[in-house]
């Protein structure tokens, strides 16, 4: 009997060592690849690329009140730009609407085909519910017209506040990052208004200083889109640096606005345009049509 369990204790120690040392070895294995892997995903990785698909809300991410994100802060990991690898832009047909018999831009299903390359630049918004906020609508106070899409908080689907990330709507090249940027005090914003209501339509000039701080980014295509009004601008990139779709780029302000002028912070927003050559996007159309197009394109 005694010789038969000292079999028994030989078999059991056979079997089961190498299993127990398998299974550890297995488990330090493991311990060593989730310490390796971790560090690659972050909660919010830098320049997070997003989808069409995606519906994420922007405090979802940064969980900060209020709002106010700093592109130069090095603590805001999240918002470090880092250039991208070379981006060859192609140089295919130009994207042009044709025109009715008034001269107006027909924006043909084709040609919106051809801008889905293009995505929100505010991670689940949608396009605005107000008519007054949309491409083509009067601008009273300057004697013009509206060229772009508003994203105001309480319209879009999302919250939108100041210091809230901007990001590329699309593959394309830095074509104007407004670094250095000097706000118009009151009196000097005042005083372009009172030149542009005496005319016809808002001057380009006085348009572009109305604007703020600025972003363009020129696509495929001949597109162009401008992101305006911007708090901050990407510190590190630069005219003629390649971004991806999604890559940070600035911050929601208010700039060359009268608040802006006046010094605080209220009523931030993101004031967006899309350019095919000299039309924006949606020109020649009622708000109904423009708030279809815009979201054909961007939805």
């Amino acid at each position: 009997m005694k010789h038969l369990n000292l079999m028994m204790k030989s078999i059991l120690d056979f079997v089961i060592k190498p299993v127990v040392a398998a299974s550890l070895s297995s488990l330090a294995l493991i311990i060593v690849l989730v310490f390796l892997i971790h560090p690659v995903y972050p909660l919010v990785a830098e320049n997070q690329v997003f989808k069409k698909s995606e519906f994420v809300l922007t405090g979802d991410i940064f969980e900060q009140e209020p709002a106010l994100q700093t592109l130069n802060d090095s603590a805001s990991l999240e918002l470090t730009y880092k250039p991208v690898a070379a981006y060859e832009a192609a140089e295919p047909t130009l994207l042009l609407p044709r025109l009715d018999k008034e001269g107006l831009p027909k924006w043909e299903q084709s040609l919106v085909d051809q801008l889905d390359f293009l995505t929100s630049p505010l991670l689940g918004a949608t396009i605005t519910t107000r008519d007054s906020q949309l491409p083509g609508a009067p601008r009273a106070y300057r004697n013009g017209t509206h060229q772009g899409l508003d994203y105001y908080d309480g319209f879009c689907g999302i919250r939108i506040r100041f210091g809230d990330p901007v990001y590329a709507a699309g593959d394309g090249v830095i074509y104007r990052i407004d670094h250095e940027y000097s706000e118009l005090d009151a009196s000097a914003r005042r005083e372009i208004l009172d030149t542009a209501q005496n005319l016809e339509d808002t001057p380009e000039d006085i348009l572009d200083k109305l604007r703020g701080r600025q972003v363009w980014i020129k696509h495929d295509y001949g597109v162009m889109t401008r992101y305006a009004h911007l708090y901050q601008v990407a510190d590190n990139v630069e005219i003629g640096d390649p971004v991806k779709t999604g890559y940070l780029i600035g911050t929601i302000g208010n700039s060359g606005t009268g608040d802006g002028a006046r010094g605080n912070r209220l009523n931030p927003h993101l004031h967006f345009e899309i350019w095919l050559g000299e039309y924006y996007l949606g020109q020649g159309l009622t708000p109904p049509e423009v708030r279809h197009l815009w979201q054909e394109v961007l939805d």
